[in-house]
């Protein structure tokens, strides 16, 4: 096993059997300094409306969602300060607009868990991606 392949712990949070994508994974990359690097799927190549997964991020800010694969649908990136994250059919509150188009969103905000919702879905295979810092 190589030195990073040592360092990175993947989790797998949520695997629901009903829904076309997979599930939620969160993989934490420790590198020189101290730094935890946060990177994770929060939808993987979803082809239907969706509530979403609730993945719980406490600590990770700022952090960016790249979401690409949308053709003709409506994502929203949803937050809470929950503790415990709520059930996944709650919404908590929209960070940012709705997205609709391929995009980078940047986020800068304290919240204890995140998802992506498919609010709308005609077409496209859409996936969600996670990259942040932990702060301690």
């Amino acid at each position: 096993m190589s030195r990073r392949m040592a360092l990175m712990v993947a989790l797998t949070l949520v695997c629901l059997p009903i829904g076309l994508y997979a599930a939620v994974t969160i993989d934490r990359l420790n590198i020189p300094g101290g730094r935890v690097i946060v990177l994770g799927n929060l939808l993987a190549s979803a082809t239907a409306a969706t509530d979403g997964e609730w993945v719980a991020i406490d600590g990770v800010r700022p952090f960016s969602v790249e979401i690409t694969g949308i053709t003709v649908a409506t994502v929203q990136l949803r937050g809470s300060s929950a503790s415990p994250c709520p059930a996944n059919s709650s919404h908590g509150l929209q960070l940012g607009s709705d997205v609709t188009t391929d995009t980078l969103v940047q986020v800068d905000v304290n919240v204890r868990c995140l998802k992506a919702r498919i609010s709308s879905y005609t077409s496209g295979t859409i996936t969600a991606r996670l990259v942040g810092e932990q702060r301690s």
